[in-house]
């Protein structure tokens, strides 16, 4: 099975209205990402190590979103496609 995360941008004390409203709007964006991603690779498992934990992380940068794969190896990583629209 793939888990999904949702790595959302730090907002501090001391970020002004426009970055942290910024952030917020990245943040939400990621998390909403995260579970489609999820919802779409709920049942993928890699063929060659079905027993392998498996990661996408959706980052959140400050002028979008970034995709993290961390899985078992090469051949499962190409397979499973996952397209960021701007």
């Amino acid at each position: 099975m793939i888990k999904v995360i949702a790595s959302k941008l730090t907002i501090y004390s001391n970020d002004d209205l426009g970055k942290k409203v910024s952030k917020d709007i990245w943040n939400k964006v990621a998390e909403d990402f995260a579970k489609k991603v999820q919802e779409g690779v709920r049942d993928k498992k890699c063929k060659n190590h079905p027993q392998s934990d498996q990661t996408v992380i959706v980052h959140a940068i400050v002028d979008g979103i970034k995709i993290e794969k961390n899985f078992c190896c090469d051949e499962f990583r190409e397979l499973i496609q996952i397209n960021v629209k701007k």
